[in-house]
């Protein structure tokens, strides 16, 4: 009788995306829209100027400004209005060998669609999304 190996678990590398768009905190929400639109995206991660997480910005944020009070509140003219004014943080991160079981918790935790994956330099290196678990649940694992 043999006995059949077991499974290894799925770490979150094994289903992030890797390489995620990003924008910085100093471009434009127009800016930030456009990329999500042309990416057919629903979030990005936000970086500084050393390509560091600092946040993200996403349809929710940018539904958000489309609230005539809101936008009024940040600046005369809307379209001047910067990503780092607007973005959700602290961002939600995890580390990519967590296993996804932890992952799917802290989203539900912190009430989030994506985690950013970041390295030891707190840059972010991949992005999982609540589509990434849907994917592998359709593909039956």
């Amino acid at each position: 009788m043999t006995t059949a190996k077991p499974t290894p678990p799925i770490r979150v590398a094994d289903l992030m995306t890797r390489g995620p768009i990003v924008v910085r905190d100093s471009d434009s929400v127009a800016f930030a829209e456009t990329v999500l639109r042309d990416f057919r995206i629903t979030g990005l991660p936000v970086v500084d100027d050393s390509a560091r997480l600092v946040g993200v910005f996403s349809e929710t944020d940018s539904l958000f400004l489309k609230i005539p009070s809101m936008s009024r509140l940040l600046r005369s003219n809307p379209g001047e209005t910067r990503v780092g004014e607007v973005m959700s943080q602290p961002p939600v991160t995890v580390d990519s060998l967590a296993s996804i079981e932890a992952a799917a918790a802290s989203m539900l935790e912190h009430a989030v669609h994506r985690l950013v994956v970041i390295d030891h330099d707190n840059r972010p290196i991949g992005v999982l999304s609540a589509t990434d678990f849907v994917r592998l649940v359709a593909d039956g694992r």
